[in-house]
């Protein structure tokens, strides 16, 4: 697994699956697959995608966005 970070790209030798049971409730959300996503460094949500605070797409598959819109909507609430 590759893990993007404020320091630069890292290898992580752990599942995805892992590594989001051990992030459940904090701010990571599995928006995709093979994504694993900070809610705080999202800048904008499009219809499929989300635009990051690093200028990257990052996909949403079509069952997660209503969960997704959800988390994010939490996640406000939280850190307001």
């Amino acid at each position: 697994m590759l893990i993007h970070g404020k320091t630069g790209s890292h290898v992580c030798y752990v599942s995805i699956s892992a590594l989001e049971k051990k992030l459940a409730g904090s701010s990571f959300f599995r928006c995709h697959v093979s994504y694993l996503i900070n809610l705080s460094y999202i800048r904008e949500i499009r219809s499929d995608s989300l635009l990051m605070a690093d200028e990257s797409i990052v996909p949403v598959s079509r069952h997660r966005k209503k969960e997704l819109l959800s988390a994010v909507a939490k996640h406000i609430r939280e850190i307001l």
